[in-house]
């Protein structure tokens, strides 16, 4: 039989979604999805430290092992969190030997929010990798290791801690139907047990039992089943990956047996608008200043820079001293009293002098008529003295008549004075309420273009339905075209080839190394002649320098823990 050349794929690094504290709270309903609709869950951790030999991290008795190992976990942190998670499709007629998963990942970029140890080798080696330890401390995921104290604190870095529970306790609740896959696995499982679920037992029989309960499916580890069951020449993780790869298009070659190929999805769409946009925090008892009254009264805010007001010292300075120059509330309503009172009577004042004017007015014009008639009588040569004294009690009679007159014209105008000001009045409130409705109305339109404009320009969420990214696909095809290694055109099968990096050899991350686990696990499972799923091979965990794996069961002398169980009875 012709032996095929086996086929060399242009080394590759998959998509993943990064999730940070921007975009976490947002996703995790995607997440939860995804996690839910899962076949298989790799898991993979990076840690600030490894601890010390002299420690007895190597120790030969496992449970002075494990003592050791727990002061680790205790003392230093988790940093970041890899979830790739395999959904198996169905076969294709056209290709019946083909084996499909599609694939997501998510690198979670964690930040503990208690004190931690940081070991100078494991910086350096973090560093080499890509991680940036100033992104960590801008985006990274707050969250309080140990027990779950802080469940229903006011402070907003819980939430936070909740969502990332939520998530650990949701691929609790999918690790009773699916299988879950680590390389090398003890140190992470215990990082994860520590971080999001419950503070570490005291003792390893204990730990194996909550393990046991906590993944009833089973945990499957690579390294194991790499040393001990396919017996590999070597066993770390990106050996064994870029081995699977070109053992995987050998396979395609051939025609005859099996092979896996993995769909990459792309990213969620709108992660990266959610890094531009900052979304506002909730305020606790948000008095409606311009600044921030947390920080104008301590000079610290615990939202720091994501704070919705000002800290700018000048601004906080004008606004307190306007505080300061505004009167109370009370002296406002005094002062408008005074301002009435001072109105009115200033009105009637000069009503008063209206007043009197028309009554001087009104006098003389009946002094010159008086004087009119006293020039007539003398012309006549006084011919008749009744006539006289008759014009005489008439002037009388009309003098009474004309001050009884400016009397009720007074009172007239008294009237018309108040109704005037009645009339001025109802007039102004009248301004006033339809000022007020301008106003309103006015923000009621513009509350409703906002909200057409919203509806006009929805943010449609890519969550469900989430396609391939065929640009980087052909970047991937160019170059595989382009590269004279390649002895096969049909390297493109495996779409693993979507983000490319130069040292592909010591490329180290926590979600390419769990991408590299179920991978590998996925292999493992069709080229190994004995049955790795369901078989005697599943709970048992690679330690190192020992000749045999660490079973993870539960003893009937053994309980588990009290937090474990409480835990779990919530689902």
């Amino acid at each position: 039989m012709e032996i095929l050349p086996i086929p060399k794929p242009l080394p590759s690094v998959p998509l993943y979604n990064d999730i940070n504290k921007n975009n976490i709270i947002e996703l995790q309903l995607i997440i939860n999805y995804i996690i839910d609709s899962s076949s298989l869950i790799a898991l993979d951790t990076e840690f600030t430290g490894l601890g010390r030999i002299s420690d007895g991290i190597r120790a030969q008795n496992l449970e002075d092992r494990y003592k050791a190992l727990k002061n680790v976990v205790s003392n230093y942190a988790l940093v970041a969190f890899g979830l790739s998670l395999f959904q198996k499709s169905p076969k294709s007629k056209e290709e019946p030997n083909c084996i499909q998963f599609q694939n997501h990942s998510f690198n979670f970029l964690m930040l503990s929010q208690q004190d931690y140890m940081q070991s100078s080798k494991s910086m350096k080696f973090l560093i080499e990798n890509g991680f940036d330890f100033n992104t960590q401390a801008l985006k990274g995921i707050p969250y309080f290791p140990g027990e779950n104290k802080r469940k229903n604190d006011n402070n907003p870095l819980t939430q936070y801690n909740n969502v990332m529970r939520r998530i650990f306790n949701r691929i609790l609740k999918r690790a009773r139907k699916v299988p879950v896959v680590v390389h090398n696995g003890l140190m992470d499982l215990m990082f994860l047990y520590q971080s999001f679920f419950a503070p570490l037992p005291d003792k390893l029989d204990v730990f194996l039992a909550d393990l046991s309960k906590m993944f009833p499916s089973g945990i499957y580890d690579t390294k194991y089943i790499a040393d001990y069951v396919i017996r590999e020449s070597s066993s770390f993780l990106s050996y064994l990956f870029r081995k699977e790869e070109r053992m995987q298009l050998y396979n395609k070659n051939i025609k005859n047996s099996q092979y896996i190929k993995c769909l990459i999805k792309k990213r969620i769409n709108f992660i990266e608008e959610l890094k531009k946009e900052k979304i506002p925090m909730k305020r606790p008892l948000d008095t409606g200043k311009i600044y921030c009254e947390q920080y104008a009264a301590h000079g610290f805010c615990i939202f720091g820079k994501e704070c919705t007001k000002t800290h700018n010292l000048d601004v906080i300075l004008d606004e307190q001293m306007k505080e300061k120059l505004k009167p109370s509330k009370r002296k406002r309503r005094k002062d408008r009293k005074k301002m009435r009172l001072e109105m009115e009577a200033e009105e009637s004042n000069q009503s008063k002098e209206k007043e009197i004017t028309s009554t001087t007015t009104n006098s003389d014009s009946l002094i010159h008529n008086d004087n009119d008639n006293n020039n007539d009588s003398n012309n006549n040569n006084n011919n008749n003295n009744e006539e006289s004294e008759n014009s005489t009690s008439k002037i009388n009679e009309t003098n009474k008549n004309i001050k009884e007159n400016n009397n009720e014209n007074s009172e007239s105008t008294n009237e018309k004075s108040v109704n005037e000001k009645e009339n001025t009045n109802d007039n102004s409130n009248n301004s006033n309420d339809k000022i007020i409705n301008k106003k309103l109305d006015n923000e009621v339109k513009k509350n409703e273009i906002e909200n057409e404009s919203n509806e006009e320009k929805p943010k449609v969420l890519e969550s469900l339905i989430i396609y391939e990214d065929q640009k980087m696909l052909d970047k991937a095809t160019e170059l595989e075209k382009d590269t004279p290694e390649t002895l096969s055109n049909d390297s493109t099968s495996l779409n693993t080839n979507q983000v490319f990096v130069k040292n592909f050899k010591t490329y180290h991350s926590a979600y390419f190394d769990a991408f590299m686990t179920g991978y590998i696990f996925c292999c493992q499972c069709i080229e190994c002649e004995e049955e790795i799923l369901n078989s005697d091979h599943v709970n048992k965990l690679y330690v190192i320098g020992k000749s045999l794996p660490l079973l993870i069961r539960s003893s009937p002398f053994t309980k588990n823990s009290e937090h474990c169980l409480k835990i779990l009875e919530t689902f």
